[in-house]
């Protein structure tokens, strides 16, 4: 392909960023700096792009595999200062995504991308056998994203290195990642991606088989959400040590997609429950999320009694 631009590589990827998810766009604008927002977009669509293609049921195993393990190759080029023809425009996105990095000394960055690209190809190869992590590999998952994403946007959004920040516990939380995973379960069961560990399976004697409908599968649904809403409350209490802009965005994330989980508890704890709305249990719903929301400001933003 014909070699991109960084300002055209710019405008490609705030077209995605901004079609895929227009409230972060909006939210990014505000909050992060205009001289290294576009550099955010650019790393941005580039793992949207790369999610995306893994997820994809209509491409092969096998091409998804050459293709996550080229991306994960072409990161460790740029990273070596090793010119690799993008044959994407995403893979420009990278490109001059590392380079920002590498000429502010902030190698951290592109760490923390090459993790995310890794952890995604686990799901490609996990989907050779039936899609299932034990807990302690789900939780290096979980954990592994969620210190690689903290760490991207700790930066971009207060513009300090988050080598020199004790950052690993602050901001996108691993309790964040677990809420969009139950947001996510049943687009990702539907993908052959069981996010369940295998312990749980056999504690609550799931059929993988017939997952969503398996009545078993409310109880453990119902566990899940009490436990995220607890460790919501506690991760909210420590994070009046963070900067503004950090505890902003943690909250402004938990605000948002608290709806989409609280619905698994009004509705019944099952999947595809709430596909046909009620308007009292909607009420219900953001009432109930509202409340949450409240005790969450005040463990954030305001100092104890």
């Amino acid at each position: 392909m014909d070699k991109l631009s960084l300002q055209d590589a710019f405008k490609d990827a705030r077209n995605i960023v901004k079609s895929t998810s227009p409230k972060a766009t909006t939210l990014f604008d505000f909050i992060v700096s205009k001289s290294i927002v576009e550099f955010l977009n650019l790393c941005h669509g580039y793992l949207r792009w790369v999610d995306d293609i893994v997820d994809d049921r209509n491409i092969t195993l096998t091409k998804r595999k050459i293709f996550i393990n080229r991306q994960k190759q072409l990161i460790k080029s740029y990273w070596n200062d090793s010119w690799v023809e993008p044959e994407q425009i995403e893979e420009y996105f990278i490109f001059y995504f590392v380079k920002f990095a590498l000429q502010n000394d902030l190698e951290i960055l592109v760490e923390s991308v090459y993790n995310m690209v890794d952890t995604i190809s686990w799901d490609v190869y996990r989907l050779e056998n039936d899609g299932i992590f034990t807990k302690a590999k789900l939780d290096d998952y979980v954990n592994i994203q969620s210190q690689s994403i903290n760490a991207i946007l700790f930066y971009f959004i207060n513009e300090l290195n988050p080598d020199e920040y004790n950052y690993k516990n602050l901001g996108i939380s691993n309790v964040n990642a677990k809420l969009f995973m139950f947001r996510d379960l049943e687009e990702d069961i539907d993908a052959g991606l069981i996010n369940i560990p295998r312990e749980d399976i056999k504690k609550f004697n799931l059929d993988v088989k017939n997952l969503k409908q398996d009545k078993n599968l409310n109880k453990l649904i119902e566990q899940q959400i009490k436990n995220i809403i607890d460790n919501l409350y506690i991760v909210s209490t420590q994070l009046k040590q963070t900067p503004l802009k950090t505890r902003l965005i943690h909250f402004y994330v938990d605000f948002y997609y608290l709806p989409k989980i609280i619905r698994f508890k009004v509705y019944g704890f099952y999947l595809g429950s709430s596909n046909k709305k009620n308007v009292y249990k909607e009420i219900n719903t953001f009432w109930q999320s509202f409340r949450i929301s409240v005790v969450l400001f005040k463990n954030i933003f305001l100092k104890a009694s």
